[in-house]
């Protein structure tokens, strides 16, 4: 027997916190920016806005819900202008 536990789309998120950053670029505290973000490595990079919000934390706010967004995952942001410049990444919290 199938038991249904929920809609598909139960697993979109539009945000997510990531801690353990690596920037390759300055990325200033407190200032949301537009960027792309990547969360599988099979995945096309979606637009979102990053806020550093200092030490290794920042948060992602997608344009629309990301599916699948899984605590430990790696996240990786690209510039919006450049999207083949990693600005850097982290891991989902």
């Amino acid at each position: 027997e199938l038991s249904l536990l929920g809609e598909r789309s139960d697993l979109d998120r539009s945000e997510l916190t990531a801690d353990q950053a690596n920037w390759l670029v300055d990325v200033p505290v407190g200032e949301p920016i537009r960027c792309h973000t990547q969360i599988r490595y099979n995945s096309a990079a979606q637009p979102a806005t990053l806020t550093r919000h200092g030490g290794d934390r920042f948060e992602v706010v997608f344009d629309t819900p990301a599916r699948g967004v899984t605590p430990g995952q790696a996240v990786v942001c690209y510039a919006a202008a450049e999207p083949d410049r990693v600005l850097g990444g982290g891991w989902i919290e």
